[in-house]
C-alpha cells in the first residue's frame, strides 16, 4: 500500500494486519473508538477512519462472498446426492 499523506505511514503495519485473516480480529480491537484505548492519534483520526472503513467494508464483503459460495456449493452437493 502506498500513502499520499505522510502521517498515514505510521499506521501502515496496522492496516496490513487488518488485511491478514489471522490477525484481523486482534488488530481491529486496536482501532478503538474511545480516546484511551486506541492507537490512532486524535489529529490523525479524520484521515485514518475513512481508510479503516474501506478496509472493513472490503473484508466484510469478501466474507459475504465466501459464505455465499459455500452455501451454493452445499446446495449443489445436496442436489447431486438426492439424484
Amino acid at each position: 500500500m502506498t500513502y499520499k499523506k505522510k502521517h498515514l505511514v505510521q499506521y501502515h503495519e496496522n492496516f496490513e494486519r487488518l488485511l491478514n485473516d489471522a490477525t484481523f480480529r486482534t488488530e481491529l480491537t486496536m482501532f478503538g473508538i474511545d480516546s484511551e484505548n486506541t492507537i490512532v492519534k486524535e489529529e490523525d483520526r479524520s484521515t485514518v477512519m475513512p481508510i479503516l472503513l474501506r478496509i472493513l467494508y472490503g473484508q466484510l464483503n469478501l466474507m459475504r462472498v465466501c459464505l455465499w459460495q459455500t452455501r451454493v456449493m452445499i446446495v449443489w452437493c445436496v442436489y447431486w446426492i438426492l439424484l
